[in-house]
């Protein structure tokens, strides 16, 4: 998937390298092999693990769940993104061929760590959504509030009108919607920028506003949310200052982005063992991004 915003370099989001190439060349076979170990099976995980194995390290891959993957799986639910379990699928493929060993259903913990046969830490242990906030009425209100990550974990059943406040951009609202929309849910997306999800480069966005907009689903940029009053959401219009009301709500979607998970950094340097940080678990970002520093902490070891 390569695309050139604007008049800015092109991306690939297969090949960090593209638009790379002077400043990082191929990569260069290492000096002596180590033993690396790479925490985390998302994006930034997956990259390492392939650019240390191709460069002669002996890696192992840990991740939590049962499959590989992370926030590119995550988003894989919604029809829209079915092209990135292709993505995965070479991943993986990628991994065997390499010869990285992979333990899924691997929880790491500090007290794992002494155990690990590693001289080098990656840390890609990713991001988890920040939690709704206790909204004023929330406690009178029928509405349920979930975060996204919820809703495309397990969709819920019988929701009649679903809104989502986007405020964490990226692309997890709109899978959000999406599925929402595929359950027969009405749904209306809020969002105090300009545009909702502004941050999804603009050649993905776009096709996502013609199924979304096409299936029904309503936008109101430039407005936050005030409180609820039963089932109503009042809203207030950032420049104009008036105040909306949008009714019959029996979902809040509470998007605000995620948060870094990196509590294993501190015991991973507590035992004096070579650390990078990466992706997600350094700070949520780009799926690009997430990638490129895979790679480029694969490079630097």
């Amino acid at each position: 998937v390569c695309i050139a915003p604007g008049a800015g370099a092109l991306k690939c989001f297969y090949n960090p390298e593209t638009g790379r190439e002077q400043a990082w060349g191929p990569p260069r076979p290492a000096a002596r092999p180590r033993r690396v170990a790479v925490i985390g099976g998302g994006p930034a995980g997956l990259e390492a693990a392939r650019v240390a194995a191709l460069r002669g390290h002996h890696v192992t891959l840990y991740e939590q769940g049962a499959e590989l993957g992370g926030q590119l799986r995550r988003w894989a639910a919604a029809p829209q993104n079915r092209e990135f379990l292709k993505s995965l699928t070479w991943f993986e493929g990628q991994l065997e061929r390499l010869q990285v060993k992979v333990e899924r259903g691997r929880a790491l913990g500090a007290a794992d760590l002494a155990g690990l046969d590693a001289e080098v830490i990656l840390l890609a242990t990713g991001a988890t959504a920040r939690p709704p906030r206790a909204w004023p009425g929330s406690a009178d209100s029928p509405i349920r509030l979930l975060d996204a990550h919820a809703v495309i974990d397990r969709v819920p059943s019988g929701v009649r009108h679903a809104l989502l406040r986007d405020e964490g951009s990226g692309k997890s609202s709109f899978v959000a919607a999406e599925l929402l929309l595929a359950a027969g849910a009405r749904v209306t997306l809020v969002s105090s920028e300009a545009a909702v999800g502004e941050l999804v480069e603009p050649a993905v966005r776009v096709p996502l506003y013609k199924m979304l907009l096409g299936q029904g689903a309503v936008f109101r940029p430039n407005e936050q949310v005030l409180r609820l009053e039963g089932d109503v959401v009042v809203t207030r219009n950032l420049y104009s200052g008036q105040e909306g009301r949008i009714e019959a709500v029996d979902l809040l979607v509470d998007w605000s982005g995620a948060e870094a998970r990196d509590e294993l950094a501190a015991a991973v340097r507590a035992a004096g063992r070579e650390l990078r940080v990466l992706g997600d678990a350094l700070a949520p970002r780009t799926l690009p991004t997430a990638i490129a520093e895979g790679a480029l902490a694969a490079r630097e070891i």
